[in-house]
């Protein structure tokens, strides 16, 4: 098989007059590509990614009929592209999924210290809710010393008016007292109230 049998030209030959007679062959190749190579022997080795390709000619063989000594099979070349392809799209899928599992990674750290936050403020609620109650309680007990002391302030405010009423009576009593003395026909009527109004002022007492 030739290079024009194959469609493409991978190699030229290096000598410019058999280059030029070369590329004056008439067809017109898919791809040229000029390659500085090594010449030993009559046979130019060429490289290109992983196949090789070795071709020979002579002084006296026509530029036009050289013969292509080993390269890799349309099969072969057909089956690499496809192993390359799944290669790349297998670092591609692995780049995709290094990414999103970058950016999962973060999401769980934001979503953690966001946690944290309300735990925190969770806790702080918690602090201020049980001194409120503190509070609430204390007042509670202040509130009702103070409705004892006013309760008794209540009650003491009515004995200084009592006392007063206790003096009246008293004195009450002791004019009676005087105008009983006086031989009154109704003394006996005149003790009774004595009596009555003594008795009363013990039980107010």
């Amino acid at each position: 098989m030739s290079l024009w049998d194959m469609g493409k030209i991978l190699l030229v030959p290096f000598n410019a007059e058999l280059r030029n007679a070369y590329l004056s062959g008439g067809a017109t190749p898919q791809v040229v590509a000029w390659y500085n190579v090594c010449h030993h022997n009559g046979v130019f080795e060429v490289y290109e990614e992983d196949a090789w390709i070795l071709v020979s000619f002579g002084e006296h063989m026509p530029p036009l009929k050289l013969r292509l000594q080993s390269a890799l099979s349309e099969t072969q070349e057909a089956l690499l592209k496809q192993l390359r392809n799944e290669l790349k799209e297998t670092r591609d899928t692995l780049r995709d999924r290094e990414y999103e599992n970058r950016e999962l990674r973060r999401s769980n750290e934001l979503l953690q210290a966001e946690v944290k936050n309300y735990q925190d403020r969770c806790s702080d609620l918690e602090y201020k809710l049980k001194e409120a109650t503190l509070k609430i309680e204390s007042m509670r007990d202040l509130v009702a010393s103070m409705k004892a002391d006013l309760e008794a302030n209540m009650e003491a405010e009515h004995v200084p008016q009592q006392v007063e009423d206790l003096k009246q009576e008293v004195a009450d009593l002791q004019y009676e007292l005087i105008q009983l003395r006086g031989a009154s026909p109704h003394r006996a009527s005149w003790w009774q109230r004595l009596r009555n109004r003594l008795r009363k002022g013990g039980e107010k007492k």
